[in-house]
């Protein structure tokens, strides 16, 4: 299935005599990983009429993050209020595919929402409030956000810094993101890439620095 050989998945699933949570969640990650996320719903689905008890996080979280691809705002509430219902909303894999659902389908404030219920937070939960945030010009919160996860202790990723970049190019925040670009290597041994120096031009262009910009 991760190979996006789904009809011979399919076929082999089901010629099994049995099937756990773990063989569903194994053809549920491996549709979305091939990118049929409307086939992982279907499966997930299906697996609930099966009455397949869900005592693992994992195949939840799979599952909200095919509704963040398709921009299904409807079905991931739906699966938020069943991660509520389960108990999983503590859970941090569960809690990540929430935010990232919820920011790819401009519910920012949601997102906020679940990202600040997260009781234990990884590098992946910060950047991707903070990239959310970003996406939708709130720059202010974006940087706001990485001095809380720095006082977190956190060490920001190359995903993280692509956030930070575009915030300030959309906000005109010419010196703070000069900061930030340089800050990456120089501070945290990340290597700037193409989206890095896209979003970089971006901003010195944006605000008239042509000459830097080229």
């Amino acid at each position: 299935a991760s190979n996006g050989c789904t009809d011979e998945a399919i076929d082999l699933f089901r010629s099994m005599p049995a099937r756990s949570l773990f063989t569903w969640t194994a053809l549920i990650s491996g549709f979305v990983k091939a990118g049929n996320n409307t086939g992982a719903v279907g499966l997930f689905v299906e697996m609930r009429r099966d009455g397949v008890r869900i005592d693992d996080a994992f195949v939840l979280a799979t599952v909200v993050g095919g509704a963040a691809d398709l921009a299904a705002l409807v079905l991931g509430r739906q699966l938020h209020g069943f991660a509520l219902r389960l108990g999983f909303l503590s859970s941090m894999i569960v809690g990540n595919a929430l935010v990232d659902m919820y920011s790819k389908c401009s519910d920012i404030h949601s997102a906020r929402e679940v990202f600040e219920g997260i009781t234990v937070r990884d590098v992946i939960s910060w950047t991707t409030i903070l990239v959310g945030e970003a996406q939708h010009g709130r720059a202010e919160e974006v940087l706001a956000l990485y001095d809380r996860m720095l006082l977190a202790g956190m060490k920001p990723n190359e995903v993280t810094f692509v956030g930070l970049i575009y915030a300030c190019s959309h906000a005109g925040l010419v010196q703070k993101g000069r900061q930030i670009f340089y800050s990456m290597k120089r501070e945290y041994g990340v290597k700037p890439g193409l989206r890095h120096y896209t979003c970089y031009v971006d901003l010195l262009s944006r605000s008239g620095y042509l000459s830097e910009a080229e």
